[in-house]
């Protein structure tokens, strides 16, 4: 394996201080400044080389640095002493062999230098250095190139490590710069906007390719992901799917016992009956039309596009005012339940769900109200109406939720980029290609509505 990244070469110069008396990793804690190798076994003070390594290479020492950090000749010296006060007095220089001059800042070394210490270091026979080149060259950064950005993909995120600054493994980062594409682990694609063509050139076999989706199958380039070409490329998924890779579903339920609630003060206040929040008028799951039906029973008040403008503060309207939420997907798709019914349950509102994922997942059953269990609109509006009556019925759904807390679908995101960061560390426990990613994630998995 090559070592790939911020590195540089270190020339230690005999200045009369003993070197280390260990040839261990100096390994700091994950999210520390550096990785250093002493070599003392290895070699003698200056270029004096011991049995096993090739006498005309100076003793060198990898240092792996963080992207954004900068050392300098006047501070990479009290740096690595810290680690090790053993340290002999360090010079840097550009690359091993004769030269002699000195850098001013660490920077990016060519490549074909990187396994010319590799090939110094295994020359060795002790297996110490072996175990702990192998470890430098996992824990370096993994880099994360970021192609066809949506406006709300990564809403916020700007290049660099702050998306897993809060992460188990930190070391990564995110790039939307597409000349790092060939060095970097991991590519990500967002399925509903890419555009039709070919996937890039993959020189890495190691690179992942990483395909994330948040929307429906319906509103993806179903005819570019059919193609041929893009057949055993995608190697892991990342979307409100669980059976996904990554799996990042529209929010995450948590329990929390300090909520509590006056239901009779909850009840006074609630003098509408159902409220609903769209902007996506015409949809493949037809809930307008299914909403048209539920009309001729009871009232619904629509806010949005396609209805009465919004107020302000609508979902606090909907909060104190309204019994019933309409939480209806555009799309009746696989697994597709997204924030319309996640962050309605925090709300005192009784949501009424309206999709073919699995909600007792995430939620007791008695929490919502499901039209799947109704034969049609009408007869749910029958249903409301007799809850409408019945507080005692209405308020235990509002119970069966009093203890649960459902995290954003942005923090749950967030988690995702953490997984995703520890696979590319564990990469050979996470090998896997998908042989036709329009079969997983498009073919027959979107159904038409039968009860209208």
């Amino acid at each position: 394996m090559q070592i790939v990244g911020k590195v540089v070469w270190i020339h230690v110069h005999n200045s009369g201080h003993n070197t280390a008396k260990h040839d261990d990793l100096v390994a700091p804690q994950s999210g520390t400044d550096i990785w250093f190798a002493n070599l003392p076994k290895v070699l003698k003070t200056g270029t004096e080389a011991r049995s096993g390594v090739p006498k005309d290479k100076k003793t060198s020492v990898l240092l792996g640095a963080q992207a954004r950090d900068k050392y300098t000749v006047s501070n990479i010296d009290d740096r690595l002493r810290k680690f090790s006060p053993d340290t002999p007095t360090l010079q840097l220089t550009k690359e091993v062999g004769p030269s002699n001059d000195q850098i001013d800042n660490i920077s990016d070394v060519s490549q074909n230098k990187l396994p010319s210490l590799r090939n110094l270091i295994m020359d060795h026979k002790g297996s110490i250095l072996k175990k702990q080149l192998s470890n430098m060259e996992v824990h370096r950064y993994k880099t994360i190139v970021v192609l066809n950005r949506h406006m709300w993909f990564l809403r916020g995120a700007k290049p660099g490590h702050g998306y897993f600054s809060h992460c188990e493994y930190k070391m990564c980062e995110l790039s939307f710069d597409e000349r790092k594409i060939s060095s970097s682990a991991a590519i990500m694609f967002y399925g509903v906007s890419y555009p039709s063509k070919p996937p890039p050139t993959r020189n890495n076999p190691d690179q992942v390719w990483i395909l994330a989706a948040w929307e429906s199958p319906i509103y993806m380039h179903g005819a570019s992901w059919e193609n041929e070409v893009w057949k055993n490329k995608i190697n892991w998924t990342m979307t409100y799917r669980i059976d996904s890779d990554i799996p990042t579903p529209g929010g995450k339920v948590a329990k929390d016992k300090s909520k509590i609630r006056d239901y009779d003060a909850i009840m006074k206040k609630k003098t509408k009956l159902i409220g609903w929040v769209v902007s996506h008028c015409r949809t493949q799951s037809k809930r307008e039309d299914y909403v048209k039906h539920l009309e001729k029973v009871v009232p619904v008040d629509i806010f949005g596009r396609c209805g009465m403008s919004k107020p302000t503060n609508v979902f606090g309207l909907l909060n104190t005012t309204y019994k019933f939420y309409l939480s209806f997907e555009n799309s009746l798709c696989k697994d597709y339940i997204t924030e319309k019914l996640f962050d309605r349950q925090n709300l005192d509102v009784v949501p009424i769900v309206r999709g073919i994922g699995n909600y007792t997942l995430f939620y007791p059953k008695t929490s919502f109200i499901d039209t799947r269990d109704f034969k049609s609109a009408e007869e749910l509006g029958e249903y409301l109406q007799y809850l409408d009556r019945n507080n005692t019925a209405y308020v235990q759904y509002l119970k069966a939720k009093e203890h649960l807390h459902t995290q954003s679908a942005y923090s749950v995101r967030q988690m995702g980029y953490c997984t995703m960061c520890k696979k590319l560390h564990k990469l050979d426990q996470n090998r896997h290609s998908y042989p036709d990613i329009y079969q997983w994630l498009l073919k027959d998995k979107c159904v038409k509505p039968t009860d209208i």
